[in-house]
């Protein structure tokens, strides 16, 4: 950039710069919950086991339970397109221990369905419009 090798130092007015920047960033802390099926994973096409219908109730429960406790920013499926399976969670919570803790009672996980997997993540930039439309029941993001 601008002439400047990669190794040169870094100047006191770049670093002051880069405070600026850094100091607009909103650093909001979240967590990503990846759900991943494994070998139990049940295949599908060929019909639902019932024991596994039953696991999907208690999943939708738990989600359910965990927006009312407002600690579920947004969660669905992923790449839906090959099939129910791999799911993908945002989490608000304060530490990871929680999370772990949410994780542990995910359904799936404690049926040996899915292997869950965390991670942090801080949002820093971005923007979210969100539209609700009550007469329509439509909410637009």
């Amino acid at each position: 950039m601008n002439g400047v090798e990669r190794t040169t130092p870094v100047t006191d007015e770049t670093m002051a710069a880069l405070g600026v920047e850094l100091a607009r960033m909103r650093n909001w802390q979240l967590w990503l919950l990846d759900m991943t099926p494994n070998e139990q994973w049940p295949d599908l096409s060929t019909g639902m086991p019932e024991h596994f219908a039953a696991t999907l109730i208690e999943h939708l429960k738990w989600l359910e339970q965990l927006e009312a406790d407002d600690a579920l920013v947004l969660s669905g499926p992923i790449d839906l397109d090959t099939g129910l399976g791999p799911g993908l969670s945002i989490i608000r919570a304060s530490t990871r221990e929680q999370v772990e803790a949410m994780s542990s009672s995910e359904p799936f996980a404690r049926a040996g369905y899915r292997t869950n997997a965390i991670r942090s993540w801080t949002v820093n930039e971005g923007s979210l419009n969100v539209r609700v439309r009550l007469m329509a029941n439509k909410i637009v993001v």
